[in-house]
């Protein structure tokens, strides 16, 4: 092979990793932090059903999971497993930091995302 057809071999392969390394660290200087990330998903979630089923979802890290009657899903942070049971309905508007929970009892628990998310 010519010393011209390595060269540009070289160049294909060696531009690749080269890209990445930029882009990631393009990402990390200019992109939203891991708060602005997570308070956009937050507020763009929308949530509305009585919870028909409740399991750990191996797949996704054993993330606890309620399936809605209306076949939705809904994962469920740490902090508020224990307060979502089978029969509770689950209200969330879009836009909004608040998930409402209405026990069978007529007892509303109010659960706010903010207070999940770390300060940096």
């Amino acid at each position: 092979m010519s010393k011209i057809g390595k060269i540009i071999i070289y160049s294909i392969f060696g531009s690749i990793p080269a890209g990445l390394v930029l882009y990631f660290v393009y990402c990390m200087l200019f992109g939203p932090s891991t708060k602005q990330v997570i308070t956009a998903s937050d507020l763009s979630e929308n949530v509305s059903g009585v919870v028909d089923t409740l399991f750990n979802d191996e797949r996704n890290h054993d993330i606890r999971t309620a399936i809605l009657k209306n076949k939705s899903t809904f994962q469920i942070l740490r902090e508020w497993e224990s307060d979502i049971e089978v029969g509770d309905s689950l209200y969330k508007k879009k836009g909004s930091f608040f998930l409402e929970i209405y026990k069978k009892g007529g007892k509303k628990i109010v659960l706010d995302y903010r207070s999940t998310i770390k300060n940096e």
